[in-house]
């Protein structure tokens, strides 16, 4: 399922991308894009609204664009419902454009299927693309939509990923796992991070998820994880390391109680891409890369980045992916290997 987030003045369907369901409406004012103001239409030439012709008339080669048209992948919202960050989203943006007088249209949509969002991408629907890495390395997009950011969290690029058990449960590998209830964040069964237990249990004989284990759980959030582990009642769990070092620190038993039987390398598991067409002109562009790199001096975008519980976004690296395509590489070595 893909979610629609439309800003506008009613709620209605996208008439543009991907099939979506429509959540929430309104209209807010974009000034990190750079866009110029719209121009009103009314009949007859004493309604036409007089604005300067060097930011706002249309142009055969250079028509104003009237919607910013954002895709996010799923794997995106870290401990967020989508509904509230869609409205946060809103809100911020709304005060930023306020701030410099700029009036826009914007749409929002969010991506579970990997061949759908590509499709959109490679569609020329969207200005900014949040694209999970583990997807990205087998989209065919980069003529479309280039790479400009990646994201930082707690001062590093990329999150690790580690498996839990209680120290006393007598469940000290992952191979002690066999038949036992494990929880999972929702964004920990996505992307790199599925990628990584699917290769490890792989890499050790153990057979697929869904076989290995006796159940498996998706959860929202670190603590809900995390503390059904403390309190015995599941087996074990999968979250980021991130989520488990704050938690550690806001109840050290949780810490002494909890050990890590499995830790994945470091994953760069999210990549900000930006649309090569639809902008009004290639200095909007610019602006607005530069408008998401400033992201953290600016008090609406701090709001949104530590919604998203992330630091800042810096500029994209291919290197930064290495860890992933490594991984990718070790899967489909293990898989050839499997069907001999």
């Amino acid at each position: 399922m893909n979610l629609v987030f439309t800003l506008s003045p009613r709620p209605r369907r996208s008439r543009s991308g991907p099939p979506g369901r429509l959540l929430s409406t309104g209209v807010f004012w974009l000034a990190v894009l750079g866009f110029p103001p719209l121009a009103s239409t009314a009949a007859g030439t004493a309604g036409v609204a007089q604005v300067s012709a060097d930011s706002t008339r249309r142009t055969a080669d250079k028509p104003i664009a009237e919607f910013f048209n954002v895709g996010i992948t799923r794997a995106a919202f870290r401990n967020i419902n989508p509904n509230d960050a869609a409205a946060a989203y809103m809100a911020v943006l709304e005060t930023i454009g306020r701030r410099h007088g700029r009036h826009f249209k914007a749409t929002t949509q969010i991506f579970d299927d990997p061949r759908v969002y590509e499709a959109a991408i490679r569609s020329g629907s969207f200005h900014v693309s949040v694209v999970g890495a583990w997807d990205y390395l087998s989209m065919h997009i980069d003529d479309v939509a280039k790479p400009q950011f990646v994201i930082v969290e707690n001062g590093q690029i990329g999150r690790r990923y580690i498996v839990l058990t209680r120290r006393d449960s007598g469940l000290n590998a992952l191979a002690d796992l066999r038949g036992k209830n494990i929880l999972k964040l929702d964004y920990a069964a996505l992307g790199a991070a599925q990628g990584w237990l699917d290769t490890l249990l792989a890499t050790n004989r153990l057979g697929p998820q869904e076989r290995f284990f006796g159940s498996l759980e998706i959860v929202g959030k670190p603590s809900a994880a995390v503390l059904s582990v403390f309190f015995g009642k599941k087996s074990a769990c999968v979250v980021d390391e991130s989520s488990f070092k704050i938690m550690k620190e806001l109840n050290p038993q949780v810490g002494m109680a909890l050990q890590v039987v499995a830790s994945s390398e470091k994953f760069a598991d999210v990549v900000i891409c930006i649309g090569n067409s639809g902008w009004p002109s290639d200095a909007v562009k610019a602006e607005t890369i530069q408008a998401l790199a400033d992201l953290p001096q600016d008090p609406a975008g701090h709001q949104i980045l530590t919604l998203f519980k992330i630091d800042q976004m810096v500029p994209f690296r291919d290197e930064y992916l290495d860890t992933i395509r490594q991984l990718q590489a070790v899967n489909a070595r293990l898989a050839l290997e499997d069907e001999r």
